[in-house]
């Protein structure tokens, strides 16, 4: 019996793009484009989920690149431009989940000093019954460990839970873990996924 939801929360609950901070920095689009993948890339997003102060990973990553020191700055300077809304639809089936008698838990690669900025300001967070944050933990998804701290904060049963997360990796992590995973498209495709749980809720 499924008894709570775990959402991932970047581009599930909340939608951002590092496009919104850097269209109108660069008037060249390929470098713009060269930027993100290899400047501001996984590697340095990784460093920060993982817990590292913003400044002191962009004050790094400034002296690997000195070209783009402004360009670095903006990122925690500016961090809420990067933000968009929330989802469509995923409050509403958020509070639709939760009238069904359903848990709602977060499991979030982000750095807690930038997130706890971001969660002040969308109301969606305040359906969330409880969560970690990787910045918190120093564990970064997939690994397998994350899934475990929230369980054992919670003293959730994965059998009784089902995650969803925009990336199908995450997702097969919580599935290797013994939970039931869905890959988030949109609130559409995610209430239509989670419909069987209706019969099922305690």
């Amino acid at each position: 019996m499924i008894k709570n939801v775990i959402f991932d929360y970047g581009k599930v609950l909340v939608d951002y793009s590092l496009q919104n901070l850097y269209d109108p920095v660069f008037d060249d689009k390929e470098e713009e484009k060269w930027f993100i993948e290899n400047v501001v890339s996984l590697e340095f997003h990784n460093q920060l989920d993982l817990g590292r102060p913003t400044a002191e990973c962009v004050a790094e990553w400034q002296a690997k690149f000195p070209k783009y020191k402004r360009e670095l700055a903006l990122y925690d300077s500016d961090y809420m431009r990067l933000m968009g809304d929330e989802i469509p639809g995923m409050r509403q089936l958020l509070a639709n989940l939760k009238q069904r008698g359903l848990k709602l838990f977060g499991l979030s690669n982000w750095g807690r000093e930038k997130f706890s900025i971001v969660r002040r300001n969308y109301p969606i967070f305040d359906l969330i019954d409880g969560e970690v944050v990787s910045g918190d933990v120093h564990v970064i998804k997939p690994d397998p460990h994350i899934f475990e701290l929230l369980c054992e904060k919670y003293s959730l049963i994965p059998a009784e839970c089902v995650f969803t997360d925009d990336r199908p990796s995450n997702v097969d992590a919580a599935v290797g873990f013994g939970m039931k995973g869905i890959v988030f498209n949109n609130a559409q495709q995610l209430e239509k996924d989670l419909s069987w749980l209706t019969d099922e809720t305690p």
